[in-house]
Parts: structure tokens; C-alpha cells; sequence
């Protein structure tokens, strides 16, 4: 296990090793998925971004998508 240093500003700076394994450079960008007592990074390379294209169908709307799986969750 490795650990992660936390600087001024909430800058969170990972370890050569991890960063290098993972492809995250400055300027890369990275998403957070919170779980119950972590969080998951991940980076947003360009294989992420091709993996997930056509996920909507040419006329979804992901605003209307969003609002509608809020209103779900709100009725849990």
C-alpha cells in the first residue's frame, strides 16, 4: 500500500510509481467515485473516453436522463 500526500490547497500528490502505471500527467484529468468509507480515481485518458462513445443513442438527451434517474432516487 502506498500512500498519497495531501498539500496546501487540497493538491493531492500521488506516487511516481502510481502515476506513471496509470498514465496521469499534469493537465490529465480524473474522476472521483465515492464509496461508503473510500474513493476511487480514476483518469480520464482517451481510451476511456473511446470506450465509452455511442453510450447514447443519437437522440438521448442526458440532461432528461439525468433528471429523470434523480427522480427516482429521491422516491427511495
Amino acid at each position: 500500500m502506498e500512500t498519497i500526500l495531501v498539500k496546501s490547497n487540497n493538491v493531492l500528490v500521488l506516487p511516481t510509481r502510481l502515476s506513471r502505471k496509470y498514465g496521469i500527467r499534469p493537465g490529465v484529468k480524473t474522476f472521483f467515485v465515492e464509496e461508503r468509507d473510500h474513493i476511487k480515481i480514476f483518469p480520464i485518458s482517451k481510451e476511456v473516453v473511446d470506450m465509452n462513445r455511442g453510450f447514447c443513442r443519437k437522440n438521448d438527451n442526458l440532461l432528461k436522463a439525468l433528471k429523470k434517474e434523480k427522480r427516482k432516487e429521491s422516491k427511495l
